[in-house]
């Protein structure tokens, strides 16, 4: 039976390139991907141009990573970045870049690497949970700066409702029980306004929102 284009393109191994912060954790991997050729394909530096996805590979991610792999990414191509952890400004700044896959190192196999790649190549995206309610918050946060959702104070609707929480003494899981939120998007929201609003804690934030008349 002759495959279609697209049938043929999901088979056919992923063209990689492979990008690691460290000599030790590249060769453990490049082995590793070596070892299944009918899956991927370990392209070499001067062929790099040639690839389909990017995979970065990285312990800790630092802002010089996130410059490189900015630099390595002006053609647009998917990237999957395995590291031990990632912000969440990194995060933002990083799908930025192309980034449509993290995995935390600690918690994932090499084929679940290559799994991703594919899953990559194929256009779909691959993010922790946490990682989403991060995204949606960011990006529904986005939208209401467009429409003119900002409250008094420089703070948005959904920050004056967790603030008007806080000032009544609720802890992250209450707040996440009466909106209707995960805890990780509470604690996105309150370490957002703590950041932009310059100030201390989460009463001294509640403090600001008094003197500004938003509660």
């Amino acid at each position: 039976m002759q495959l279609s284009g697209n049938q043929a393109e999901r088979t056919a191994p992923v063209a990689l390139a492979l990008h690691a912060a460290d000599p030790i954790t590249a060769e453990g991997v490049l082995a590793f991907l070596r070892s299944v050729p009918e899956q991927v394909t370990v392209l070499p530096e001067q062929q790099e141009a040639e690839a389909e996805v990017l995979l970065l590979l990285a312990g800790r991610v630092t802002d010089n990573f996130l410059a490189r792999m900015r630099c390595r990414t002006f053609t647009p191509i998917p990237c999957v970045l395995v590291a031990n952890a990632i912000s969440d400004a990194q995060l933002v700044r990083a799908i930025g870049h192309g980034l449509t896959g993290f995995l935390p190192r600690q918690q994932v196999t090499l084929q679940d690497v290559v799994d991703a790649v594919r899953s990559s190549r194929s256009g779909r995206t691959q993010l922790p949970d946490s990682s989403v309610d991060l995204l949606v918050e960011h990006f529904r946060r986005m939208q209401q700066n467009l429409n003119g959702g900002a409250a008094p104070g420089g703070l948005a609707e959904r920050e004056v409702a967790v603030l008007r929480l806080l000032a009544e003494g609720m802890d992250t899981a209450e707040m996440a029980a009466h909106l209707s939120y995960s805890e990780r998007t509470i604690k996105n929201i309150i370490h957002g306004f703590i950041t932009r609003l310059g100030v201390r804690n989460r009463t001294h934030a509640v403090a600001h929102a008094i003197r500004a008349d938003v509660l």
